[in-house]
């Protein structure tokens, strides 16, 4: 089972969902976070700066191996910086267990594996963060599964609402500190110069 959520994981991050249906999601909190900049894009007239303009939890069912399962990603939509969740993660827990990146396109995705995300508890999670910068659409988002391999965004998870609020409460706080986007840049120059060999 674990082996088959974390195919699910990578498949999901991919975002490539080419076994995947992606359901349309309510906007959980439309209420503003973070400072308001300007664009000159009509689609995303603001971004947010350590913010978001909304949140939402979208379901995708995945087919793998004739099973179906639902995950469900937390995003963060007109973010300032699509990399807010994976920073967030790479300040807190260092660097990531697994880089997860299609190859003909610029979709990645970085994981950690067993992290502890909360004082308060003991429990491990494993935790993919990517985000989408486009004309379009620009969001940071995560999934997150506990140690039972529970996906702990999913409608009615007891951990829902504490795992939406550390996210939210990391993107207000992130800093100025540019560690995570070097060691990303680098990840990306590896995966790209490996491909080509």
């Amino acid at each position: 089972m674990k082996q088959r959520i974390l195919i699910a994981l990578h498949l999901m991050l991919l975002v490539s969902f080419s076994s995947c249906v992606i359901f349309p999601a309510k906007v959980e909190n439309s209420n503003e976070v973070g400072k308001r900049v300007k664009t000159s894009n009509p689609a995303l007239p603001y971004l947010y700066k350590n913010g978001y303009k909304d949140y939402e939890v979208k379901p995708f069912l995945s087919i793998i191996e004739m099973d179906s399962i639902y995950i469900h990603e937390l995003r963060f939509n007109a973010v300032y910086s699509y990399g807010y969740t994976e920073k967030a993660l790479f300040d807190k827990f260092g660097r990531w267990d697994i880089y997860v990146r299609t190859c003909l396109e610029c979709e990645e995705s970085f994981i950690w594996n067993n992290i502890k995300l909360f004082k308060d508890s003991d429990e491990l999670y494993t935790v993919g963060a990517s985000g989408i910068s486009n004309c379009d659409e620009a969001y940071a988002s995560v999934v997150v599964f506990n140690s039972k391999q529970e996906d702990c965004l999913s409608e009615n998870h007891e951990q829902r609402d504490a795992i939406i609020e550390y996210f939210s409460r990391a993107i207000r706080h992130a800093n100025n500190n540019m560690t995570f986007f070097r060691e990303a840049h680098d990840q990306r120059r590896d995966f790209v110069k490996i491909n080509k060999e």
